[in-house]
């Protein structure tokens, strides 16, 4: 298979330039949905509040795509561009319908150690950031959430969970380590979310298969990405055949502000009958070409900040290393 190294640049102004561009009338008709959210089934009643505070007017196009399905329980893959708002298209109708069944009394509030809704992330950097969306959310809505990474006290964090929490955020190894300790229950939960499905799946590290068995059979699922490879959406529609795939618009696309520039880093053909050695020496040769590029790119770019995009987190550590020593 052929890899390609993509490098995305953004156009060069300032910024306030770019902050006109970007809320600009172009990219309104890119980003933004033409429907209204309570015609998507937002209970006004009950989000009003989130809106106003986050100063939302309109749905982006993957809420509006998603937002009835996850309302009503539907497992399904809600796959958009980075950027478009998969975040809130999840959370939103996740905990309306959390506060719909509390305030009609048909689930209990805020029961020990047992949240309704579980967010899992391949990173704590990501929990941190849907942290920080939920507790937001929560300060509108009266619910009660816990963010459980590395970085976390643990102690507090089992503190948190013993009062009762209604949303749990946490890396994969966090939450199996409590599940473990019984400091955590998923017997009531309604919603899991597996954000950045496609990294959570094609890193065989995260440990999955156990956090999946520890929840209800009636469970939503709910698979997040960015990026839709096959292999994602193959093993997911073995287990849950029933799933809804949720596609934005902008999925594999790029952004109409942004240029992409493709450099073929293919492997040499391979021989039939090929020793190790060959093979390690080619794959020697792809990872040399592809940080010269990287480097290339980095430096022809007149740009104050940069974001590189890896597949995995031993990539990221490459990209690091080749990083710092290009620096010396």
């Amino acid at each position: 298979l052929s890899l390609y190294l993509s490098f995305k640049k953004v156009i060069k102004s300032n910024f306030k330039t770019s902050f006109m561009l970007l809320n600009g009338d172009n990219t309104n008709r890119f980003f933004h949905s033409q429907k209204r959210f309570e015609e998507l089934g937002l209970n006004v009643n009950i989000m009003n509040g989130v809106l106003r505070d986050m100063k939302i007017d309109m749905p982006s196009k993957i809420q509006a795509l998603s937002y009835n399905e996850i309302l009503h329980g539907t497992t399904c893959i809600v796959a958009d561009q980075t950027g478009s708002g998969k975040t809130l298209s999840y959370l939103m109708p996740l905990t309306q319908r959390i506060t719909e069944l509390q305030r009609n009394k048909t689930i209990p509030m805020g029961p020990s150690r047992t949240p309704y809704i579980v967010v899992v992330t391949p990173t704590t950097e990501l929990a941190e950031q849907v942290g920080v969306v939920i507790r937001s959310m929560s300060s509108t809505m009266k619910f009660k959430s816990a963010c459980i990474t590395s970085l976390a006290d643990v102690n507090a964090a089992q503190r948190k969970l013993r009062l009762g929490v209604d949303v749990v955020v946490a890396t994969p190894g966090r939450l199996l380590q409590l599940l473990k300790k019984k400091e955590l229950s998923l017997d009531r939960l309604q919603s899991i979310v597996f954000d950045e499905a496609d990294v959570l799946f094609m890193d065989e590290s995260f440990p999955l298969p156990p956090i999946g068995e520890a929840c209800p059979d009636d469970c939503q699922f709910i698979f997040v990405t960015a990026t839709l490879p096959d292999i994602v959406i193959d093993q997911i529609m073995a287990e849950f055949p029933e799933t809804r795939e949720l596609t934005g618009p902008g999925l594999h696309k790029i952004s109409p502000f942004v240029e992409e520039e493709l450099v073929d880093c293919s492997l040499e053909k391979r021989q039939i009958g090929s020793s190790k050695r060959v093979i390690d020496a080619n794959k020697a040769k792809v990872l040399s070409k592809k940080v010269t590029s990287m480097l290339e790119a980095i430096q022809n770019t007149d740009s104050m900040r940069t974001l590189i995009f890896c597949n995995t987190i031993g990539q990221c550590r490459q990209v690091e290393n080749a990083l710092r020593r290009a620096d010396k």
